[in-house]
């Protein structure tokens, strides 16, 4: 990267820098998490596991298993399972017309550029436990890929890349607005890639159809986070809508982040949405925050953080 392009891409990190700190923090939170409670197996009471029936028939007392804290003897091979099953975060960008428009009333284009910047600084060093991707939508189509699952931009080079693009489909995409079916289409991006993940137990299954466990929060493994500048009422789309789009599939954890408006109107759409699931972000700095949220409403985090 060269200076001006360094410049460029310095424009945007130095305005999210101390973000990126807190989204890495809350990120490592998640994982310290995901290592608190495994199933332990050979106990002597617990729920029947049922990979022990015939020892159990056979008189072994040892044949139920519960949730703990993983046994320091068994943390290489747990390491070895989470990497096989990382958390799946797709991440939904508004690169439409109007995020170009309009940018000049409310800053929202700077925001979805500033939001990128943070998550693609942020995400860096956690590759290990999550896998992510970056699509975008506008008028002129609901699926545009950014970055692919396993695919990630490996320096602030290929990240300025990426943003560039974002800026030129802003620029030059038609009229339109496709959010409810770029949410729908990360949905089905998001569950493809996890049919690519070997499932390790019953716990997995379970959690993979939505089912709780009974060990405390179900624990989602697939993140759809869908960024809109909330302008439907000018293409006239009711906000149910998107509340289906959002709901549609319980594998998957779905949020609507709305970084713009136009008076009231992104209240309108998030008093419409499930509770929890629309947030309202004006100002770069309340990013972490709400991913905050998301992963604690999902399980993964604790709210003391």
């Amino acid at each position: 990267m060269d200076e001006k392009m360094w410049n460029m891409y310095y424009g945007l990190f130095s305005n999210v820098e101390q973000q990126v700190a807190q989204l890495k923090g809350i990120l490592q939170q998640v994982q310290d998490k995901q290592r608190e409670r495994v199933w332990l197996r050979n106990r002597p009471e617990g729920e029947l596991d049922d990979a022990r029936l015939v020892e159990g028939v056979a008189g072994d007392r040892l044949v139920f298993k519960k949730r703990g804290q993983a046994d320091l003897a068994h943390s290489s091979n747990q390491n070895f399972e989470d990497n096989s099953r990382k958390r799946r975060i797709c991440f939904v960008m508004d690169c439409s017309g109007s995020m170009y428009r309009f940018n000049g009333l409310d800053g929202r284009l700077n925001r979805m550029l500033e939001a990128t910047c943070l998550i693609l600084e942020a995400m860096e060093g956690h590759l290990d436990r999550y896998d992510y991707s970056v699509l975008g939508h506008s008028g002129e189509t609901a699926k545009v890929e950014f970055v692919e699952f396993g695919k990630h931009p490996s320096s602030r080079g290929e990240r300025l890349k990426i943003l560039q693009r974002m800026l030129a489909h802003t620029q030059f995409c038609l009229a339109g607005d496709h959010t409810i079916e770029a949410t729908r289409a990360a949905i089905d991006h998001v569950l493809d890639a996890l049919a690519t993940d070997r499932p390790r137990d019953d716990a997995d299954r379970e959690e993979e159809r939505g089912v709780s466990t009974g060990a405390g929060p179900s624990q989602a493994r697939a993140f759809v986070v869908v960024l809109s500048d909330a302008n439907f009422r000018r293409y006239r789309m009711d906000p149910l809508w998107w509340s289906e789009a959002l709901m549609s599939d319980p594998r998957v954890e779905c949020h609507a982040v709305m970084l713009g408006s136009l008076g009231e109107e992104a209240k309108s759409i998030q008093s419409s949405l499930p509770p929890g699931r629309g947030h309202i972000v004006m100002e770069t700095a309340l990013l972490p925050a709400v991913f905050k949220s998301i992963f604690e409403q999902a399980g993964l985090c604790s709210s003391e953080f």
